[in-house]
């Protein structure tokens, strides 16, 4: 599986090369993208709710589904027949690709077009900074979601043609849920209450 774009991010944020806080645990052995405060996104908060009650964490203009804990059905892509627990797809026609991994506990997708800018994160030794990334991860147990990586090797889902996930469909993995929309994904842990959603050109996160 292309590694650059996580290893770039665990560098960014002094995760590699001894850098990891006194105490930390082990980084995980499947990659995974690290979390800037930098990078993350703020959720606006929600003038009213988008949801049933007990749903109002959700920012404005998510799809209400984020609110619950995902069931597993049968998946509407297939998973990867190259990397076992690994789902490649892509949505909105093709403008969005991602990975979703959820024993690993990630999600991450590739937007083909420019998506509103975010900060700049740390400087990056590997590439520049890429601000049409998205993630969500869990860190050591930490659930976290944000935008912007250094640039790095592709996901897995931007070699070749991966399947599409079809407007209104759901794929889980474990905690893990992405939803296509139609002017985007929204990807979700509903029992962290931790997600992202790409809105057209706008990323929220909770």
């Amino acid at each position: 599986m292309p590694m650059g774009r996580w290893i770039a991010l665990l560098l960014s944020a002094g995760l590699l090369g001894g850098c990891a806080p006194p105490g930390a645990d082990p980084l995980p052995t499947t990659p995974a993208p690290a979390t800037s405060a930098a990078t993350t996104t703020p959720a606006a908060a929600p003038a009213t709710p988008t949801g049933p009650a007990g749903c109002e964490f959700l920012p404005e203009g998510v799809d209400p589904r984020a609110c619950d804990t995902p069931v597993a059905a049968d998946p509407p892509v297939p998973e990867s027949a190259e990397f076992p627990g690994l789902y490649v797809f892509s949505a909105d026609d093709g403008r969005i690709r991602c990975d979703l991994n959820g024993s690993a506990g990630f999600v991450a997708c590739a937007v083909a077009t420019q998506l509103t800018p975010t900060p700049p994160g740390p400087e990056c030794d590997a590439g520049d900074w890429d601000p049409d990334f998205v993630y969500l991860w869990n860190d050591a147990g930490v659930w976290a979601a944000g935008q912007g990586s250094c640039r790095g090797d592709p996901l897995t889902s931007e070699l070749g043609e991966p399947p599409v996930l079809p407007e209104g469909a759901v794929v889980v993995d474990g905690d893990l849920a992405v939803l296509a929309t139609p002017d985007g994904v929204v990807g979700w842990n509903g029992a962290e209450r931790h997600g992202l959603a790409v809105l057209g050109d706008r990323v929220v996160t909770w």
